[in-house]
């Protein structure tokens, strides 16, 4: 049954990806020398491509025809960077278009409509980077990406849109360290007090980060020591720029009110408001910019990274999903770029409900159900007013005519005739998330009592699209306060349930599409039916990741932000994406490699994952927990495909040198957290940055203040932190065997002397006798620091522990109702205040009766990594493990299941307590779902 299930998942992916990797083969063979371009007649990369060669983008112009048309445009080629002597810091001048040019899925160029401050968190623009020696001891090349967009409407069309990659000589890496003290310069000049962020632009284009505690004008003028003008903002931000403030416009000495963080008595300007400064001495040199060597540029295309913008395609492209984090009830087509946002009307007042917005999950507005990993089954309850909807839809076929249906449905007891369903086409060629997507096109007027509307995206090559009530449904023509020039309404009859509905494309009568939906929502509970009593669970631990996947222009293929809302527009965190990604992989192997793909592609020029990626900003000073090669073994071990080990094996490999390299401390010589100087960051290294690093924010772990700003390291061996790396290389080890031809038995070597050497230091000095668990440790005195926390489970993971230490501590802490509450009978006799199991504290630590965060509250991710610890097979054969590894998933699985069936809600972390009847964080964030994803694990279904 369960592998009928798993064939069921997969069997409408596969034949599509047989065909993917013909496609693939095709592309990484090149028919001539060159960077490859394929390029489309319209904005969405959509329907076939026009192929050719170019020589290089030393110097290129797109032809002159293409000047006044809509079109975009994939390069893709290899970029071997200097090896030797002085490195390139590269930079772009692009004219004319959009354009976003990426070495190894970073960033390094951009013109178009994103954030100017972007060009202010860009390390990974001098290259070679020093943190990546799985590439840079093999002097192989960078795979470079160029995408491009440009639009009919262009501003710039004086001449062809062109590109031209420059580069100037850069010093030699060198590690982070603090800044030099300052030199004898004269101090910066006071200005005076500037309006900022008129009209949404920045008056100093360059964002230098913000400095909470230290930030003054001084600290402010070196961060700037490139640019002749700098100001600072809201007391601890800062900006440069190499035009004078003021192009916004003046304020009154009383708008710069806001003390300096580093010096309470200068102001630091205001919400929106600058205090301008010029530099008191010389500028710092700038390197002369040349044109990049053409020899640079290859037509080697890594079969991997093509598999993944195949896939990539494959996933988005003629596929309707709520792809915007915006609403819930906004479905997009891709890449024709057409939004349907469905909402209510009330009728009496004019009033509207447009969008099913995150914050409608958290306060009950809006109940999530289930959402199929193919996009053709959604529901979710809408409730407005006094009136409560079900609203379900279901996609039909793919690219190019792919057809959405949807149908509104009157729920309970209530007036309906004063309500109205109401569609809203609009195109995503504005703001969307913050950001513009670039997808223009027009939305043809509504012919009154028409009840039709069509949607033409601009160029050729993708299909119109139409939006059709269901046949012998009478539009309404009332006039609502909606926020759009063009939309469809239409009103239920009194006293009526029967559903109002719409379709795509294809016009439809009511009963055709209810009987489309019926058959789609059948189809989606048989896939659920095939995991037995878990369905509920498989079910929940999907939705929560399904209504949180999202597109966006900058990451190829799809990817699932922890929920929606967080972020500008969006942000990845590090662990917290990767389990999202092992989450996926259990019904679609699809959409795991790309959530993986996503996040591991984030490592920066030091080598690490940061902490967390967006657009705007990027946590260069620190990394989270590590945990992604040991989701890509688990991916591997079901799925055996060995072009995603290709794509990833080197990033995680250089994640784990990092934390080799640059998170051991003497005089053990075992890892501990940190937070790095000398990068741009949003943080100056601080303890709470480093407590940030462990992924346990607040925990008691890390109460007080044991942070040395001359290492910038907690001194503190953290016994979760290094049995995680030792995880992470047990897992690179197998893949460096199994999941490669020949084997990669160089970097397996180099990791089993790692191996030996952690596991030994870990179990001879963190094991703690007296307490009975492995401890975390203080670096200067060596003793223990006795807050016990789930993590001291974790060295089970690499089989470190001893089968009598394994015993012990299932027996004296995880099993004891004292300290982690897992009850190995039926835990409805736990005591009240420690019902639910594994707390993020144990709950005799003083921290524990309060609560709050990761003090006390249950999180997914701690549930995850201490159930591998406890079916690691070192620890098959004792029982006691057994037990207390399936007490634990009963025990999270009902804790989920409870919020689930009571709010719809997969929660960020759970209240222990048995009255705990509410998420105690975040109320739909995707790793809750881990705490039922374990009990699948368990059952056999992965």
């Amino acid at each position: 049954r369960r592998r009928a299930a798993e064939t069921q998942r997969i069997a409408g992916s596969e034949g599509a990806m047989l065909v993917l990797l013909v496609l693939v083969v095709a592309l990484a063979v090149p028919q001539a020398s060159g960077l490859q371009m394929q390029l489309w007649r319209n904005a969405g990369q959509g329907g076939e491509s026009e192929n050719s060669t170019i020589p290089s983008l030393s110097s290129f112009t797109f032809p002159a025809s293409l000047q006044n048309q809509t079109f975009s445009a994939l390069i893709c080629g290899s970029f071997t960077p200097p090896y030797t002597g002085a490195r390139w810091t590269i930079s772009c001048d692009i004219a004319g278009m959009s354009a976003f040019l990426y070495l190894d899925d970073h960033l390094v160029c951009q013109a178009g409509n994103d954030p100017t401050d972007w060009a202010g968190y860009r390390p990974e623009a001098t290259v070679p980077w020093p943190g990546t020696p799985s590439t840079t001891d093999a002097k192989l090349p960078y795979f470079l990406r160029l995408r491009v967009v440009h639009t009919a409407n262009s501003t710039s069309s004086e001449a062809p849109p062109r590109i031209s990659m420059l580069f100037a000589p850069a010093p030699p890496p060198s590690p982070p360290s603090p800044p030099p003290p300052p030199s004898p310069v004269p101090p910066p000049r006071y200005l005076g007090c500037y309006v900022d962020l008129n009209g949404g632009k920045r008056d100093l284009a360059v964002n230098a980060g913000d400095e909470p505690t230290t930030d003054s004008p001084l600290v402010c003028a070196a961060k700037c020591n490139k640019y002749r003008y700098f100001g600072l903002q809201d007391g601890d931000n800062c900006f440069c720029g190499d035009n004078a403030p003021g192009s916004q416009g003046t304020a009154s000495e009383s708008k710069c009110s806001m003390p300096c963080a580093g010096n309470t008595s200068v102001m630091c300007g205001g919400s929106a408001i600058n205090s301008g400064y010029v530099q008191g001495g010389s500028l710092a040199p700038t390197p002369p910019i040349r044109p990049i060597p053409a020899g640079v540029f290859g037509d080697q295309l890594q079969p991997a990274q093509m598999q993944r913008l195949n896939m990539s395609r494959w996933l988005t492209h003629g596929r309707w999903n709520t792809w915007a984090k915006v609403s819930m009830t906004a479905h997009i087509l891709l890449p024709n770029g057409l939004m349907l946002r469905i909402g209510i009307c009330e009728v009496s007042s004019k009033s509207c409900k447009e969008d099913a917005l995150k914050a409608d999950t958290d306060s009950g507005v809006v109940r999530l159900g289930p959402h199929a990993l193919d996009h053709s089954y959604t529901q979710l309850f809408l409730a407005f007013k006094d009136a409560n909807f079900s609203v379900e839809t279901s996609q039909i076929g793919g690219e190019p005519g792919a057809d959405l249906v949807v149908q509104l449905t009157p729920v309970g007891g209530f007036n309906t005739s004063n309500y109205a369903m109401v569609v809203i086409p609009l195109f995503t060629d504005v703001g969307v998330d913050q950001a513009s997507w670039r997808l223009p096109g027009t939305v043809q007027s509504v012919t009154a009592g028409s009840g039709t509307i069509t949607a033409v995206p601009e160029g050729t090559g993708i299909a119109t699209a139409t939006v059709h009530g269901a046949a012998n449904q009478q539009p309404s023509t009332y006039p609502f306060r909606v926020e759009a020039p063009q939309y469809l309404a239409w009103q239920f009859a009194a006293g009526s349930t029967t559903p109002i509905s719409i379709s795509t494309s294809t016009p439809r009568t009511a009963h055709d599409i209810a009987t489309i939906i019926s058959s789609a929502r059948q189809t989606e509970m048989e896939r659920y039916a095939a995991y037995g009593e878990l369905a509920e669970t498989a079910e929940a631990s999907q939705a929560g990741m399904m209504w949180n996947l999202q597109w966006s222009p900058d990451i190829p293929g799809s990817f699932a932000p922890v929920s929606r809302g967080w972020g500008n527009p969006w942000v990845i965190f590090c662990w917290d994406n990767i389990f999202g990604a092992y989450q996926l992989s259990l019904g679609s192997k699809e959409l795991g490699y790309s959530q993986l793909s996503a996040v591991i592609k984030t490592k920066t020029a030091e080598g690490m994952v940061p902490n967390f990626w967006q657009p705007s900003q990027i946590s260069y000073d620190r990394t989270e927990p590590i945990v992604g090669a040991k989701v890509l073994l688990e991916m591997f071990k079901r799925h055996k495909d060995m072009w995603i080990v290709e794509l990833l094996f080197g990033d995680l490999y250089d994640w784990v040198a990092w934390f080799l390299r640059r998170r051991r401390e003497p005089p053990l010589g075992l890892i501990v957290l940190g937070s790095d100087a000398g990068l741009p960051t949003t943080d100056t290294p601080n303890m709470q940055a480093a407590r940030y690093e462990s992924g346990l924010d607040n925990s008691p772990m890390y109460d007080g203040q044991f942070f040395n700003s001359t290492t910038n390291h907690m001194e503190l061996y953290d016994v979760g932190m290094a049995s995680m790396v030792a995880m992470e290389i047990k897992a690179l080890m197998n893949l460096s065997l199994t999941a490669f031809d020949p084997p990669r038995q160089k970097e397996h070597d180099l990791l089993a002397d790692h191996l030996a050497e952690l596991t030994s230091l870990i179990g001879e000095h963190l094991w703690d006798a007296e307490s009975g668990i492995f401890v975390n440790k203080f670096t200067t005195n060596l003793s223990f620091y006795r807050r016990i926390s789930p993590t001291s489970f974790y060295p089970m993971q690499a089989g470190i522990a001893t089968d009598a230490q394994a015993t012990e501590m299932v027996t004296k802490w995880l099993t004891n109702p004292d300290h982690f509450c897992v009850s190995l009978d039926d835990f409805s006799g736990n005591r009240d205040d420690c019902y639910w199991g594994l707390p993020s504290i144990q709950a005799s630590d003083p921290a524990y009766p309060p609560l709050g965060y990761w003090r006390g509250y249950v999180w997914g991710p701690q549930i995850q990594l201490t159930y591998w610890g406890l079916a690691a097979p070192e620890y098959a054969h004792l029982e006691v493990v057994n037990t207390a590894r399936k007490a634990l998933v009963k025990q999270t699985n009902a804790m989920m299941l409870n919020q689930w069936r009571l709010h719809r809600h997969i929660c960020e972390n759970y209240n222990p307590h048995r009255n705990g009847t509410e998420c105690t964080g975040d109320r739909f964030y995707h790793w809750g779902g881990l705490a039922g994803f374990v009990s699948l694990l368990e059952a056999g279904f992965y």
